[in-house]
Order: C-alpha cells, then structure tokens, then sequence
C-alpha cells in the first residue's frame, strides 16, 4: 500500500478497505514529501510503537519471543511462497535490504536496531535451508550420513556442492533482479 501512495504526492486518490466483510471508501490526498531528486506522497500511516522498562531477565524473554514470532512469520512467508500463494516479487535481495536498512534509520535507532535484528533472524533461518553450501546443507549430510551409516565420498559432496552454488547463484541473482525490477524499471516505465 505504501509503496502506491508514494506514486500520488498532492494527488486525491481514493483509500479502499475492508472492515467486518463491508467494504469502506475515502478519498485521501498523501502529503508531499522530498526523496532524493523526487517528491513521494505519505498519509501517515505506521504501527504504533509503545516503550515500557523492564528488567534484564523480562528483556530476554521478550527478546526470545520476539525472535519466535519472526522466526515463524518467515517460515510461514517461505511455506506461502512454494505453495505459490505469495509472489516471488516479495523476495528481497540486497538492494531493498539497503532500502529499508536507510528507511528505518530514518525512523531512528530503535526501528534500525529493530529491522536489523529481523534480517539476522531471517538470515539465520535461510542459513538453516538444507542447501549443500549453507549450513542446512551441512546439517542434510550429517542426517544422510547418520542413515546410511558411511559418510558420502568426496565426488558426491563435490557435487552437491556444485549443485548448492549454483542454486545460490540462481537465488542471488533472482532477487537482485527482483530488486531492480522494483526499484529501478519499474519507475522508468512508469514515466512513459
């Protein structure tokens, strides 16, 4: 949603929802604001954040639940996607991770220190994929070996290897396309 308000700086466009199964309706004009050579429209909208003290030992529980939820908000985004219910241009590479790496630090500390601690969990449940290089695919050999009670030779790990490289490869560039696609073509094509 946020990133169609951008398009309309100054521009009256109409808000629709959905409330209790009825549909609802509001023309909103987003307020203009500068980015980089550019103006985007924002209407304001965000999460409301709540700050309370608290102890050593509620932080890390806190702390370990919030690591929890999104550990499981990410499985449940990646179980989505290879069921074909969410888009792979949701998929993010390095480009839209400096994107909203600059977005929250625009916010302030805690929403950096907040989004920061979101991609190390979510690098750490990729990191877990059973994909040779990674460390998933490490823990897939142990488990392989483990049944079959031999370890795997070196031309077999050579090749799953191989074949682990090239799938990360494949991931790298995907995203990265995705980002530019997004970012980048997107907005080009939207000035013709």
């Amino acid at each position: 949603m946020s990133e169609e308000i951008r398009r309309y700086p100054g521009e009256t466009v109409p808000l629709v929802w959905e409330r209790d199964d009825q549909r609802m309706e509001q023309l909103i004009t987003p307020a203009t604001h500068p980015e980089g050579e550019a103006f985007v429209g924002r209407i304001g909208i965000g999460p409301q954040v709540s700050r309370h003290t608290v102890g050593l030992g509620r932080a890390v529980v806190l702390g370990g639940l919030g690591v929890y939820n999104s550990s499981w908000l990410i499985l449940d985004f990646l179980g989505e996607l290879f069921q074909g219910d969410r888009s792979t241009e949701e998929l993010g590479g390095p480009l839209r991770i400096a994107q909203l790496a600059g977005q929250t630090a625009e916010q302030g500390l805690d929403s950096f220190v907040r989004f920061l601690a979101i991609l190390s969990v979510n690098l750490a449940i990729i990191n877990l994929l059973p994909i040779p290089v990674l460390d998933g695919g490490h823990l897939t050999f142990l488990t392989l070996e483990g049944i079959m009670r031999r370890p795997l030779s070196l031309r077999q790990r050579e090749i799953f290897q191989q074949i682990g490289l090239a799938i990360m490869l494949f991931i790298m560039v995907f995203v990265t396309f995705n980002d530019l696609n997004q970012m980048v073509f997107r907005r080009i094509a939207e000035m013709f």
